[in-house]
């Protein structure tokens, strides 16, 4: 028995040619036909959904192939960070937040094993620097950061991070001084990754980095971060754990902790979870893997936080998945 061979780009519904002018039939039809009642019913039963489902195929093969290209280019930028050296930058000030630092350094201190990294501390000046702003200088519990470089030789970087702490408003509320945001603006063209941490973010939307993206910061200052005076055309994330940008390039953190689960994020984007996740369980830290989810953002009262989900986070430990049914 021979089949049919049908071809159908043009479709007529009247005359002796049901289907198109280069449809062919050939042999017997009647098994092809048999139970549709007629060659027009039998087109629109069988042939227009088997066309269908071909093109969405075709659809879906072809979104397929463009996520398995994605993902090659992922795993083949995951591998070429490994053999190179990930030069990082961390501005220091007066007043900065230890954790907004440490958090992220002790994942860089321990990922070195197996990472090629290298760390700066950033300031005005090189030379010691102060957790704790001029105002409060009376604070026993006062850490001291050496910075590496002052803000005129600092090295180029892959990475720039820009902690907060109270010195972000003693700078920018107290003592008016912009050397900060002029750094991270004129340093971002030629930087691939610009972080920040809590209210550092206010750093950078002083120096222009957050204009027309997503952005987020810490709940507990929520409203002086976002006040429209340090950058304007900013979409404030309220719920927001972390955010990572279209195009990779800039992510931002809610507060203090936060800089540790953003770091995860993006160490993890950068090196591949293999790599990673032994780090996180060697700090024995469980990451907050949903950037979408802060729960202080309840907490702190954030205008556009979620009150009706439940602010108790279901977390495990890296590379593994959390039980949330109890």
């Amino acid at each position: 028995m021979r089949f049919a061979r049908i071809a159908f780009p043009v479709i007529r519904r009247h005359g002796t040619t049901l289907i198109s002018q280069s449809a062919r039939v050939v042999g017997n039809t009647h098994a092809l036909y048999k139970g549709c009642g007629s060659i027009s019913q039998c087109f629109i039963q069988e042939i227009v959904p088997l066309y269908l489902t071909i093109k969405m195929l075709k659809s879906s093969l072809k979104a397929l192939s463009l996520s398995a290209l994605s993902f090659a280019s992922l795993v083949q930028g995951q591998v070429w960070n490994a053999n190179k050296t990930l030069n990082v930058g961390f501005l220091i000030f007066p007043g900065y937040e230890p954790l907004d630092i440490y958090g992220p350094l002790e994942i860089l201190y321990l990922l070195q094993g197996s990472a090629n990294i290298s760390v700066s501390t950033i300031s005005y000046e090189a030379g010691p620097v102060s957790a704790v702003v001029p105002t409060l200088a009376h604070l026993k519990v006062a850490p001291q950061t050496i910075a590496t470089h002052s803000l005129a030789d600092a090295p180029a970087l892959d990475v720039l991070i820009a902690p907060g702490g109270r010195g972000v408003n003693y700078a920018l509320d107290d003592t008016k001084d912009t050397r900060i945001e002029e750094f991270i603006a004129s340093r971002y063209e030629s930087t691939p990754y610009v972080l920040s941490v809590c209210n550092g973010a206010a750093w950078l939307a002083r120096a222009g980095v957050l204009k027309g993206l997503r952005a987020t910061t810490n709940k507990a200052t929520w409203t002086w971060v976002t006040d429209p005076k340090h950058g304007e055309g900013i979409d404030w994330v309220p719920t927001a754990r972390w955010i990572q940008n279209e195009g990779d390039k800039v992510w931002t953190s809610s507060g203090i902790s936060a800089g540790i689960d953003m770091t995860y994020a993006f160490l993890k984007y950068l090196y591949g979870a293999a790599k990673i996740n032994p780090v996180m369980n060697i700090m024995e830290y469980t990451p907050h893997t949903d950037a979408d989810w802060d729960s202080f953002s309840v907490v702190h009262n954030v205008p556009g936080a979620d009150k009706n989900r439940s602010i108790s986070d279901c977390v495990a430990p890296a590379g593994y998945e959390p039980n949330c049914s109890s």
